[in-house]
């Protein structure tokens, strides 16, 4: 399993293009994509980023336009489902409860938000949940790191989080081999290329 951690919503295309561990390479120049059926579930909660989830929805979104076929099949989740009331007031409906979902996941994200979101969050069913799965890639959005942290996922990794949030992430969870200032790093021809995007590993 790899755990992902986006840190800025900037670069989730980049991440979202460059973390495809089965993507062929593009021929002449056009997306040519030979994926079989891929589930991305992305995670929130009252309180969410709303750019945590519609930025990577968008991204996925578009590699399903782009691509000769469909790539993934995209989810909007979180512990109750129904709707999630985003930090901003904004609100996504039609979103599943953890428990409806699946049982095949292929990659999943969790948001980030506002402080007492994320920490509320951290102390409900979450994390447990996210400890449970299975998924090949499982990752989060900024401070959305705090709830994987939670889970023990990141314990004894390498993971970042976003800046602002550094002294109060050693705090949370000194098991977790926090990088606070990751840099750009990139490899080419299938391989990983990373721009604010901290891969933990």
């Amino acid at each position: 399993m790899d755990l992902v951690v986006l840190v800025a919503a900037s670069a989730i295309g980049a991440g979202a293009w460059t973390a495809l561990d089965h993507m062929n390479e593009p021929d002449q120049g056009k997306l040519a994509f030979w994926l079989v059926f891929t589930g991305v579930v992305l995670v929130g909660y009252p309180g969410a980023q709303a750019l945590d989830l519609i930025g990577p929805l968008e991204v996925f979104s578009m590699f399903n336009k782009l691509g000769e076929a469909k790539a993934y099949d995209i989810v909007l989740a979180s512990p109750t489902g129904g709707e999630i009331v985003c930090n901003s007031g904004v609100r996504l409906a039609g979103v599943l409860a953890l428990a409806e979902l699946p049982g095949e996941i292929d990659t999943l994200l969790v948001a980030g938000g506002d402080w007492p979101s994320v920490r509320k969050a951290c102390d409900g069913d979450l994390p447990a949940w996210l400890s449970s799965q299975h998924a090949r890639r499982i990752g989060s959005v900024c401070s959305g790191s705090f709830v994987l942290a939670a889970s023990g996922l990141l314990d004894h990794r390498r993971a970042t989080t976003h800046w602002g949030f550094s002294d109060t992430f050693r705090a949370f969870r000194p098991a977790v081999q926090l990088e606070a200032d990751p840099r750009l790093r990139s490899r080419v021809r299938g391989q990983q290329a990373r721009l604010g995007l901290g891969r933990n590993e």
